[in-house]
């Protein structure tokens, strides 16, 4: 198989200018210890990874849109986003709140079907989407959990996936969700050659949800993207 190349954009906001939203500590260094993790220990070149640090929403659509001219069929897409969310009750619909956000004007706020709308253009083989965000579990419809790749490895990375793991459904997260700290200790202890989403989310669902968070994570088909049930899988970088 052809794993075409690895890219990566994380978001994270810790500082906004509304004050009507709290600081996060935890964000951005959980943000930039995941983009240690992918450059030193998975296929993910540094030159290919977009990192937005207490950035505003035009700066993340520029950097999607950059994305979108840049990847090809056979290249892979992990976005990770941390930071607050928010989700309208009436319409059900999530957002992402950036560093300009504000509660008071839906503005600045960066919707989940905007987001769908980026991921139906980008012609990646295979995109995953992480949030440890309020509200983020909203994105999807919940499911249960290369050569030298064996073959049911080979067999599910052959198909197009649009999957995404949440550090909840519906409901508020508390900022000090250890979601992202067992994420980033599953990725960085995997001794797996081959590390699919599937796997990596049933290796935090327990350790999450018996940590005292006040959420379960949820791992799902991202609505409406053309989803053909495959999966994304993280590759050991040779040593």
């Amino acid at each position: 198989m052809n794993p075409g190349k690895y890219y990566a954009l994380v978001v994270a906001n810790g500082t906004y200018g509304s004050a009507e939203l709290q600081s996060l500590k935890r964000t951005i260094p959980d943000a930039k210890a995941l983009k240690e993790v992918l450059q030193t220990k998975y296929t993910f070149d540094p030159e290919n990874i977009y990192t937005l640090y207490d950035m505003k929403r035009d700066n993340l659509i520029m950097a999607l849109d950059d994305i979108q001219k840049k990847l090809t069929p056979e290249d892979n897409l992990l976005i990770y986003y941390a930071g607050h969310g928010k989700m309208d009750e009436e319409s059900g619909i999530g957002y992402w709140l950036l560093s300009d956000a504000s509660m008071s004007s839906r503005i600045n706020w960066f919707s989940n079907s905007s987001l769908t709308d980026y991921i139906k253009s980008i012609k990646a083989k295979h995109i995953f989407l992480v949030a440890d965000a309020c509200y983020a579990g909203s994105i999807f419809y919940s499911r249960s959990a290369m050569d030298a790749a064996p073959p049911s490895i080979a067999d599910i990375y052959k198909n197009k996936s649009r999957t995404a793991m949440t550090s909840g459904g519906t409901t508020e997260v508390n900022d000090d969700s250890k979601f992202s700290e067992i994420l980033l200790e599953m990725l960085r202890s995997n001794t797996d050659q081959f590390l699919t989403s599937g796997q990596l989310f049933r290796a935090i669902e327990r350790p999450v949800m018996t940590s005292g968070s006040n959420t379960a994570p949820r791992f799902g088909v991202i609505q409406g993207v053309n989803d053909m049930q495959g999966d994304f899988v993280f590759i050991l970088r040779e040593k």
